[in-house]
């Protein structure tokens, strides 16, 4: 098995790679425009819980609904490129959507801009309080950019506010494995079968089970490296997984903010 390929998976790179797939249906302008939600994600087959906490009553604007709905579809189909252009491009029209900025951050870490993320989810903190999906998008950004410690914090809360969130569990243990706390890692997927729902979800954790022994036996300098060093194979191993939907999370339709 090709190391690096099965870490590519759980990141999401095709990214924060942010799992079943995204929705690659984009909802139109009305259905944005009359949406009263919440920009979150959820596991491939489980709903986020929605509270009047996290809901978002602000209607769109008629001026940037269109570039929402283009936006969504863009990520949906991994073209992070134009969905960052899109997106940017409704920011200018109304620099206080928050789904606007929540779905440009998201595309850029897919794209490699960690730090560009990073700063578009500190703006959307100021603005709202941060939901699962923004703390999952804060918690991806870190991991890239090689802020372990603040990762794992962020993947945590995204936890600590929906449970089955398995994208997050799932960038949690990939944090776990890079920092060598395998048994921290292995006491996560251990939680996350506890909690799946589905064979899908439990087929990813078992995935994620032997991401974590291999990874633990590469550090050990034991195990196949596919010709990569061992720090090398042993902090990649688990950015790919064995079923590339279940590790994604998928996105909602776009909010009315």
């Amino acid at each position: 098995m090709n190391l690096t390929r099965w870490l590519l998976a759980l990141t999401i790179t095709s990214d924060c790679s942010l799992v079943a797939t995204l929705s690659a249906h984009a909802a139109s302008p009305a259905q944005i425009q009359a949406a009263s939600g919440y920009g979150s994600t959820a596991p491939t087959t489980q709903s986020a819980p929605v509270t009047t906490a996290n809901i978002n009553q602000r209607v769109v604007s008629d001026k940037i609904a269109p570039l929402l709905s283009q936006g969504y579809a863009l990520i949906g189909q991994g073209n992070y490129d134009k969905a960052i252009e899109v997106l940017q491009k409704a920011l200018k029209l109304d620099k206080d959507s928050i789904t606007a900025r929540r779905y440009l951050a998201y595309a850029l870490v897919r794209k490699g801009q960690a730090k560009q993320a990073i700063g578009e989810m500190q703006k959307v903190s100021k603005q709202t309080t941060p939901n699962s999906f923004d703390w999952y998008i804060f918690g991806d950004a870190y991991y890239e950019a090689g802020g372990l410690n603040h990762a794992g914090s962020c993947f945590k809360e995204a936890l600590h506010q929906a449970p089955a969130y398995d994208a997050a569990r799932g960038g949690l243990i990939k944090t776990l494995v890079r920092q060598d706390q395998y048994n921290e890692a292995v006491a996560q997927v251990q939680q996350g079968l506890k909690n799946a729902r589905d064979a899908k979800s439990k087929q990813y954790y078992a995935a994620l089970y032997d991401g974590v022994n291999q990874a633990q036996l590469i550090h050990q300098g034991h195990g196949d490296t596919s010709a990569q060093s061992p720090e090398v194979s042993s902090r990649a191993y688990l950015d790919e997984g064995k079923d590339d939907k279940a590790s994604k999370p998928v996105m909602i339709v776009p909010t009315g903010n």
